[in-house]
């Protein structure tokens, strides 16, 4: 029997609807794991290219025997740290 102005409890409406929204927040459940899966994957990546020493940064460099480097660069890299966008001059 159907309440006054509600769905049928007897046509599936109520269950193919439930259905709908338990899918929906599967799907959104699956896209949240693999956005996830794929920042570890990056974090990784960016750890074995760019291998972090104890400290992570400095204000200086300590002395060595290396050479002076050229006067002007070939290029500049924008990464940020601590919120703060910082170019680095590269050399090829």
């Amino acid at each position: 029997m159907a309440l006054p102005g509600g769905p049928d409890p007897n046509s599936g409406s109520i269950v193919t609807s439930i259905g709908a929204v338990a899918t929906g927040m599967l799907n959104i459940v699956t896209g949240i794991q693999n956005a996830v899966i794929g920042i570890n994957k990056l974090g990784r990546t960016i750890e074995a290219v760019f291998p972090q020493q104890a400290g992570g940064t400095s204000t200086s460099a300590s002395a060595g025997a290396a050479s002076a480097l050229p006067s002007t660069p070939q290029g500049y890299l924008t990464i940020v740290v601590d919120g703060n966008a910082v170019k680095v001059p590269y050399y090829l």
